[in-house]
């Protein structure tokens, strides 16, 4: 297993309202991954607090489409929370982490982030989240405490080939097929001729 994301946690919370959108994004690390959970530093302000994540594209440093949801957990004591949730992870790309509740939540983050690593987006309703994201009622550079646990998965093998010229590639398995089957069949045709060559021999 492997992670991406924020694991750190200190003492710095902001407050998550109900029916409100919050997101982080951070980069995947240089390898694809299957995407299990979704762990969260969080304390209810209303207990219990009802909280679901979602995962989205990024695009322009900003949340874009959602990908996948996770079951729901409620929160109340201050605590890691892991959501279960399930997505194909591609290396090196931005993901967002967006949270949705339907009481306030506390959650915990770190100060230092890119200008727009964190945003937020109101009057929505919970558990609806907004696909896609669409603008953001407001920035900042916090990197809340949440992270990703996914298990490395191997890329696909490449196709055994050669490219050819023009661009055009060659399937050299397929041309060695090819030139089996031609040999077989030119072997039977000049083994063919023998046999009639010596059957004619004996009648004359």
């Amino acid at each position: 297993m492997a992670t991406f994301g924020n694991t750190h946690s200190n003492g710095d919370v902001v407050r998550h309202w109900p029916d409100w959108a919050g997101a982080s994004w951070y980069p995947m690390n240089a390898e694809n991954g299957q995407l299990t959970k979704i762990s969260l530093k969080a304390v209810a302000v209303t207990v219990p607090a009802k909280v679901k994540v979602s995962l989205y594209s990024v695009t322009g440093d900003l949340p874009d489409i959602k990908l996948s949801t996770s079951d729901e957990l409620t929160i109340d004591a201050d605590a890691w929370y892991d959501f279960t949730i399930s997505h194909n992870l591609l290396a090196n790309t931005k993901y967002a982490f967006v949270i949705m509740s339907d009481q306030s939540i506390w959650v915990h983050y770190d100060a230092g982030g890119a200008a727009s690593q964190w945003s937020q987006k109101s009057s929505l309703t919970y558990p609806n989240f907004p696909d896609p994201y669409g603008s953001a009622d407001s920035t900042s550079d916090r990197m809340e405490s949440i992270y990703g646990t996914y298990t490395p998965t191997a890329p696909p093998p490449p196709s055994a080939g050669v490219a050819g010229g023009g661009g055009f590639f060659l399937d050299t398995r397929y041309i060695g097929e090819r030139i089996i089957e031609k040999a077989a069949k030119t072997a039977f045709v000049y083994g063919l001729n023998w046999l009639v060559s010596i059957v004619l021999d004996e009648d004359s």
